[in-house]
């Protein structure tokens, strides 16, 4: 039987890590120690922190979790830090509705387009990525961890599904503002020394490249290996028919 996960296996998970340093870069703009604790302390993201605890107590306070191999503990925190960060708190609480403070003025830079809302051609794409990502992409993120945890038989019927959602959602978000040239993001660099600045590497080449082909390239190597196990499942029980068993 396994308890909650340690607070080593946390801070050496690359998705973890990865978070804390995306929910950590706002503070380089803050103004002073003042700015700083406004920042992490806005009520939103100590809602971020009360959540991701509750989750963790849902999936691991009765001690019925299981243990997990250092793979599977690696994917599960992929779907946590998505559940509760990336497509909760960070893409639609701090992007979509702009209630976090230092992180909204910053994930306007990264993409401008999330001031338009939906009733400007301009904004609807970000904005039907958000709702995909508030009411799919997020709670199915709680419950793939949660599945991973309670080895769930559903487990890889929910990470396929997470995994595709996640792929449509680059589409959906990303593929737009690249067929127009980069317009609401001020186009493609204009020089060598334009590119390699500060701004660009973190909004365009970080934020907006950078994270959109994560975000094809983890989910599809996830959903694949899914995809491959309710295949065998399938098999297995007999779901899949031969010719010559009907």
């Amino acid at each position: 039987m396994g308890t909650y996960p340690t607070t080593s296996q946390f801070l050496s998970d690359p998705t973890v890590v990865f978070t804390i340093s995306v929910v950590l870069v706002p503070v380089i703009y803050c103004n002073g120690i003042g700015g700083i604790l406004s920042y992490l302390f806005t009520p939103m993201m100590v809602a971020s922190w009360i959540y991701l605890g509750l989750v963790l107590y849902v999936t691991h306070g009765d001690g019925k979790s299981v243990s997990l191999s250092e793979r599977d503990r690696r994917i599960a925190f992929w779907f946590l830090m998505n559940g509760v960060y990336f497509n909760l708190f960070l893409d639609v609480v701090s992007g979509q509705f702009q209630m976090m403070d230092e992180m909204s003025r910053q994930y306007l830079k990264v993409e401008p387009r999330y001031i338009y809302g939906v009733f400007d051609v301009h904004g609807q794409s970000v904005f039907m990525t958000s709702m995909c990502e508030l009411f799919f992409q997020s709670p199915l993120c709680i419950v793939t961890y949660y599945a991973y945890y309670r080895n769930k038989n559903y487990k890889n019927i929910a990470e396929f599904t997470v995994c595709v959602l996640h792929a449509a959602g680059v589409w959906w978000f990303y593929f737009p503002e690249a067929i127009s040239g980069f317009e609401h993001l001020g186009g493609w660099p204009s020089s060598i020394s334009e590119a390699l600045s500060f701004n660009r590497l973190l909004f365009f080449w970080f934020g907006f490249w950078f994270c959109g082909i994560l975000w094809l390239v983890v989910p599809f190597q996830i959903g694949k290996s899914a995809w491959i196990q309710i295949c065998k499942a399938a098999d297995a029980s007999k779901m899949l028919h031969s010719p010559k068993d009907e």
